[in-house]
């Protein structure tokens, strides 16, 4: 690269830090979600952290129902046999639906029964 390719990378890299930043004020902490939904928040960041503790949650739960199986026992009162029958079930929801269009007054799509 010669000096002028490098000049220009250089201002190139200004000017994306300077128009790009996530500059944040002194914000007192009482105020800080409120400063983030008008300005915006790095969510990025949020959306990570999530992630990672469902994972965590996930494992652990995974972790209890293995064990559980492999030993033959209840997790709570429950046997890993019920709980795979109650994860396959699907639930019946034109009763909620038909409630919810009665108590709002919103029409709810019918839904097809296979």
């Amino acid at each position: 690269m010669n000096d002028a390719q490098k000049r220009r990378e250089q201002l190139l890299k200004e000017t994306r830090s300077r128009y790009q930043s996530n500059y944040m004020p002194a914000v007192h902490p009482r105020y800080r979600a409120a400063y983030h939904n008008l300005y915006g928040g790095n969510e990025e960041e949020k959306a990570s952290e999530s992630l990672s503790v469902r994972i965590l949650i996930s494992l652990i739960l995974f972790a209890v129902f293995a064990t559980a199986d492999y030993h033959h026992d209840n997790v709570w009162k429950f046997s890993t046999s019920q709980i795979t029958a109650e994860i396959a079930r699907q639930p019946e929801l034109s009763g909620y639906l038909e409630a919810f269009s009665k108590n709002t007054g919103i029409h709810m799509p019918e839904l097809n029964k296979e």
